[in-house]
Order: structure tokens, then sequence, then C-alpha cells
């Protein structure tokens, strides 16, 4: 019996999990992973590499050498077009695979457009890539030298809020470790309409909970805001109605 083929397009978290578990499940199944990037990052511990509890190490595999091992082919290449009706996929090195089974496990686009104003030399960080990552652990390294104000904040259109909580928990934990929380003022800034909405409409008991334990870790709270501006010492937002419409302006100070 000739064996199946499986082209899995992505070599992240879905990626990788998808083609484990196929290989677990079916031993005579022809596996094969694309991706443009060589080495797999475990996403969500990018929180933890940025506020200095992990090394990037620790969150790396080398595709090359991890998918071989579990008979699981690896291609390093881009992948251009899909082609379903002759079942095709062509990649950016020129190859043509042919496919019985299609998996996209590509993963989200980052939105760089800005949406907020954004004055010249304004200091703004993410966790979303692991350079990314990398570039707040060092502003976070900074932070404990020379402490100062903090806010962490999601924008209108942000599609997952459970890492914008996490985030500032654990850099309130860091900050509280080096014994300097008393001098990082903290802020959460949210587009969702209360705290824990996290686009669900909240999840159980989740409002009360993040309004308890934020109160309680001394970090100032404001929802239903829009991020007007980000300057270089402060974040300029408006807290909205529920229609949207502006009701009062804030400036709250950042490092």
């Amino acid at each position: 019996m000739t064996k199946k083929r499986v082209v899995i397009i992505g070599g992240g978290v879905g990626g990788l999990a998808t083609a484990y578990a196929l290989r677990n499940l079916m031993k005579n199944l022809e596996i094969i992973l694309v991706s443009d990037k060589k080495d797999f990052v475990f996403t969500p511990s990018l929180p933890h590499v940025a506020v200095l509890n992990k090394n990037p190490s620790g969150i790396q595999a080398d595709l090359t050498k991890t998918l071989p091992k579990r008979n699981i082919q690896f291609i390093h290449s881009k992948a251009k077009e899909v082609d379903p009706d002759t079942q095709k996929v062509k990649l950016a090195n020129g190859q043509v695979l042919e496919y019985d089974y299609l998996v996209l496990a590509t993963g989200p686009t980052l939105n760089w457009e800005p949406t907020v104003e954004i004055e010249d030399g304004a200091k703004i960080y993410s966790i979303c890539t692991l350079e990314h990552a990398l570039e707040t652990r060092e502003a976070i390294r900074k932070l404990v030298e020379k402490p100062g104000p903090v806010v962490v904040g999601s924008i209108p259109g942000t599609s997952c809020f459970g890492p914008l909580y996490e985030f500032a928990f654990m850099v309130d934990y860091r900050m509280r470790k080096e014994h300097i929380r008393h001098k990082v003022e903290m802020n959460i800034v949210t587009s969702e309409p209360y705290l824990g909405y996290a686009g669900l409409g909240g999840i159980g008991p989740s409002k009360r909970y993040l309004e308890d334990i934020t109160m309680e870790k001394s970090i100032w709270t404001y929802a239903n805001a829009k991020v007007k501006k980000v300057g270089k010492d402060y974040v300029e937002f408006a807290i909205c109605d529920i229609d949207g419409n502006e009701i009062k302006t804030y400036q709250v100070e950042s490092k």
C-alpha cells in the first residue's frame, strides 16, 4: 500500500503538535513539515523570556534535528502557493510537493500598521515574537537598574487579551523579587469593556477575580480604553462609553 502523504505548513506550536500527534497515531504515514524558520520557538514562554525567568535557548529547538528523530521530514523553505485542485504546494526553494492531506498552521500575521499616534523616541515593546521579547527583556533589565512607571496595554482590535494580564503580573512579580516594586507604578490599559472580558464575555468569575487581584497588587486599571497617543514618557488614552464615545481622557506616565 502506498503511504499517504501529509504536508504541514508551519513550524510553530500548531504545526509541531500536529506532526507529533499524527506520527504517534499512524506509523505508516509520510509527514512533511515545511517552515521558513529553522528553529521552533515555544511562543507561550515568550513572556518568561521577557521578564528574565527563562533563557531564550530554553524555549527553542532545532527542527532539522528534532523532526528526523521522529521520522518526520523537514523542509526549510517558505510556502508560496497552494493549488487545492491538483493538491500541490509550491515552495520558495523551487520544490513542488504533492499531498493527500494539507495542514495550514502558519499562525497569525502581526499587524504593525500604527493605529495610534506615536511620538518620536517613544518606547513601545512587544512579546509577540522572540526578537521582540528579547528587546523587552533588555528594557526590563534597565527598569530593574532604574525603576519607573510601566504601562501594559491593549488597543482596539486586539485578538488575544490573556498575555496582557499574564505579562503585567509577571512584571509585578519580577519587580517584587528585585525589591523595587514600590518604585514602579503599574497601569493596565485595556480596550475590553471590563477586566477579564477577553473577547468572550468573560470567563467565569474573571471580572471579579482580576479586579480583586489588581487592587491587591496595587496595579491601576483602565477598561473600555482607547489609546490615542504614546509619548516619550507617557501614554494618553480615552475612556469610552458603550457606544464608543469618549468620556474622559487620561495621561499616565511610562518609562
